[in-house]
């Protein structure tokens, strides 16, 4: 059995590197991701060139990483006021944040 942290960071891995034939047009497209995914030469330190995108990385990284499960969360919630608050406002910022629009992620299948 592996460590929690380990298992968080093994599924993040995961589903990265597994996210990337979704997103690919083509599966030459898919495969140059790859390639620049797992080149030596491309993990030096030009990643922290970035800007507001490193703090971001950093950021969700953490919440994935220490967060405790959904299925914890899910025992403890209790609707209330406060829920209901939170909820709305993470709705409006995802709204305002997300205003560029993305084609359908299943478009080629």
């Amino acid at each position: 059995r592996l460590p929690e942290f380990a298992g968080r960071l093994l599924t993040f891995i995961f589903v990265v590197v597994a996210w990337v034939l979704f997103r690919a047009e083509t599966v030459a497209q898919a495969q140059g991701v790859y390639r620049g995914m797992f080149n030596p030469q491309t993990l030096g330190l030009e990643v922290l060139k970035l800007g507001k995108d490193w703090v971001l990385f950093i950021v969700g990284g953490l919440i994935v990483l220490f967060a405790p499960p959904v299925y914890a969360l899910a025992e403890k919630f209790r609707p209330c006021w406060w829920n209901a608050v939170i909820t709305i406002a993470v709705l409006v910022a995802s709204i305002f944040c997300f205003v560029k629009s993305s084609p359908f992620i299943y478009f080629n299948f």
